[in-house]
């Protein structure tokens, strides 16, 4: 017998449209919530059929061989659907619908990619309906045309009586959540993190109510919370976030699953950023172990967990070390994207700062060049990632004391960043203290100050007066007024920047505090003082 709701929610979709979700969405997500949530049956991760109807937008995007080559991700209209694929054809064949879609739900530790089964809570135990999430997100698998009577061949039903030859859309779909994929690409922006942490928050608040406290999903939102935590620079709750998801997702995945791999990666990272690198490499280690266990020696993520460990094994001079796991990330990530893609750029930066700061600069510059090319290739000229590349080139020209090759990049970077992001952008800021530096060595002390102060102005407006980057904007301007003999007005910006310092871990704060205890000291002996504060 068919299902009360199966009969509400197609009438009400049928009378609108049957991509229309607003009238039975919330019912049927407290529906789909219930049988996941109350019952104790395993829900449904097989088969099942539904007939629809989609836009004609829709059909052209199906329509297309990249949709179905690239796995395209669609959300669909239908919420209902069912474990009968004669019901499902009976439906094409009065003509309610123009697409059959077969659809696999998944995933059973992801409640989102699977199908509640409405014979879990009806009385009748014959119930064919299940329901999936609304707003299910679905990858395409396939797709093809064939005849109603093709259909009922392959499907293994009774053959037409009238209809056999009418045509009809085939789509196969695997049940999917790819709202942590599209997340990744949020953080890949500066801009609007505001916005996008209240997303998070809102998506992880959902899978609490949805699934409870304590399952993998709510561990997943967690861990994600907890990246974009860390690209703010908020590291000590990021680290608590990720602490707590390692502790959810050991439990509900075990101990070697490549999400727990994936929180390991971004906990070693936070540790990384404090200057706890102790801390930070034996997490890098187990990650890398297990993504290698798991997704292979050659995967993408195997040459991000190199490429994390190589940088900490460059932080603590540990040249050799570092070398190889640089190299065996580059070689993977030529393999897997090809010799002229970003990921490729990156790691010749990365091998490139490796030699340049081993002092074998022959090495580094054909690298950066290259890099640098492959960007302008692909991203064009005047690209925000460009501006970094040229910053980064000009980096090794001062490290080789040619200030003049330097400087035209740098003011060409900072031009590139100027235009494409606005002036409050935080990526601005690495550039104009370099420039600023840049400008000082110079004995171009006019120049470097309004640099200075537009830095110190952007991290303050961005990441608050208590930040520890903030602490080496100060710290910046202060070094800049010293040089010029105007220790009044630098002493009271190294002393904000100590009080900055001492209050937060990470190697920003460590670096500020250093630069200000040193600035103070070497101001004071200018002075004729000899004592310093003391460090705590």
């Amino acid at each position: 017998m068919e299902s009360f709701l199966y009969h509400c929610v197609n009438a009400t979709l049928g009378a609108l449209e049957v991509s229309s979700e607003a009238p039975v969405g919330p019912f049927v997500w407290l529906l789909h919530s219930a049988v996941i949530r109350l019952t104790e049956r395993a829900p449904h991760t097989g088969v099942c059929y539904a007939a629809g109807t989609p836009s004609l937008d829709l059909l052209k995007k199906y329509a297309t061989n990249d949709a179905v080559h690239q796995n395209a991700v669609f959300s669909e209209g239908f919420v209902v659907c069912t474990m009968s694929a004669e019901k499902a054809v009976a439906q094409l064949e009065q003509k309610y619908s123009n697409a059959f879609f077969v659809l696999h739900a998944g995933d059973p530790s992801n409640p989102r990619c699977c199908a509640a089964k409405l014979s879990d809570l009806s009385m009748y135990s014959e119930e064919e309906e299940v329901l999936f999430p609304t707003g299910q997100q679905f990858r395409l698998k396939s797709m093809k045309r064939v005849s109603i009577s093709q259909l009922r061949e392959e499907l293994g039903l009774r053959p037409a009586i009238e209809v056999g030859e009418q045509p009809v859309l085939v789509i196969e779909m695997d049940a999917t959540d790819e709202f942590w994929s599209i997340a990744d690409d949020f953080l890949s922006d500066d801009g609007g993190l505001a916005e996008v942490e209240q997303i998070f928050r809102n998506r992880l608040t959902s899978d609490e109510r949805l699934f409870g406290p304590t399952h993998a999903s709510v561990g997943m939102a967690k861990g994600a919370l907890a990246r974009l935590l860390q690209k703010e620079g908020r590291h000590s709750e990021a680290e608590l976030l990720y602490l707590d998801s390692l502790e959810k997702l050991k439990v509900q995945l075990g101990n070697d699953h490549d999400t727990v791999a994936t929180c390991l990666h971004g906990l070693a990272m936070v540790y990384h950023s404090q200057g706890k690198l102790d801390v930070a490499e034996p997490l890098y280690r187990e990650s890398l172990k297990i993504r290698k266990q798991r997704l292979g020696n050659e995967h993408p993520e195997v040459a991000n967990s190199l490429n994390n460990l190589a940088l900490l094994y460059q932080a603590l001079r540990r040249f050799t070390a570092a070398q190889p796991l640089f190299e065996e990330s580059l070689k993977i990530r030529k393999q897997h994207f090809g010799a002229e893609s970003l990921d490729v750029a990156k790691s010749l930066a990365c091998l490139a700062g490796l030699y340049q700061a081993w002092r074998k600069y022959a090495l580094a510059e054909p690298l950066l060049g290259e890099s640098l090319k492959i960007r302008q290739q692909l991203q064009g000229s005047t690209h925000p990632e460009v501006a970094i590349a040229l910053s980064r080139l000009a980096a090794l020209y001062r490290a080789q004391g040619k200030p003049s090759a330097a400087e035209p990049l740098l003011e060409e970077s900072l031009g590139i960043q100027r235009e494409t992001l606005g002036g409050d952008h935080l990526a601005l800021v690495a550039t104009l203290t370099s420039l600023a530096g840049l400008y000082k060595s110079l004995g171009k002390y006019a120049a470097a100050e309004p640099l200075y102060v537009e830095a110190l102005r952007i991290r303050r407006l961005r990441l608050g007066d208590g930040h520890p980057d903030v602490a080496l904007s100060l710290s910046g301007l202060a070094t800049l007024y010293k040089a010029q003999g105007r220790f009044t007005a630098a002493e009271p910006l190294y002393e904000e920047s100590l009080r900055i310092a001492r209050a937060q871990p990470g190697l920003a704060a460590h670096a500020a505090e250093a630069a200000s205890l040193n600035g103070l000291a070497a101001m004071h002996s200018a002075e004729g003082v000899r004592s310093v504060p003391p460090v705590c």
